[in-house]
């Protein structure tokens, strides 16, 4: 199996709570969304959000490279090897976002392809898993009534972010 053509798009979403950290302020995501497909028709697909302030890549970035640089790098090179992930990460230095897209979606067609869940494609074997909840920089008591909230969620594993300057939320 082959990766033959890809599709991107655009996905919109309002957050539920802005997600505040000391660098920036988000209210709404608009992230990457890619489709790669094989030569037998499965899809793949990856998501990849722009934040600049963090890895330098914006959507025209992210699409720019995928389109230029790493589809053509993929473009067909046998599945079930590590050929294809070595293409991907020499095709382009640092665009770590752009990457992980792609990465997202090989794994995606590989799971589909072998009939099994990704966790358990990769060798996992528990079915659930614990994640974690990010608390955004706020004040104090803001910031402690959203981790009560998150906990009272199911939330056993917080990530409180923190600031030197509380004023810049």
């Amino acid at each position: 199996m082959k990766i033959t053509d890809f599709k991107l798009s655009i996905i919109k979403s309002e957050l539920k709570k802005p997600f505040v950290t000391n660098i920036r302020r988000v209210e709404a995501i608009e992230d990457v969304c890619l489709t790669l497909i094989a030569d037998d028709g499965t899809e793949g697909y990856g998501e990849a959000p722009p934040t600049v302030a963090i890895t330098g890549e914006d959507i025209e970035t992210i699409n720019k490279t995928i389109k230029e640089r790493i589809f053509p790098a993929i473009k067909e090179i046998k599945l079930g090897n590590s050929d294809i992930f070595e293409a991907l990460h020499a095709s382009v230095a640092k665009n770590t976002s752009a990457k992980a897209c792609v990465d997202m979606a090989l794994y995606d067609i590989l799971s589909k392809s072998a009939n099994k869940p990704l966790y358990e494609y990769l060798g996992g074997k528990a079915k659930t898993l614990r994640t974690n909840l990010t608390i955004s920089l706020g004040d104090n008591e803001t910031m402690l009534k959203d981790a009560i909230e998150a906990y009272s969620e199911g939330f056993e594993i917080l990530k409180v972010k923190v600031g030197a300057d509380e004023k810049a939320t």
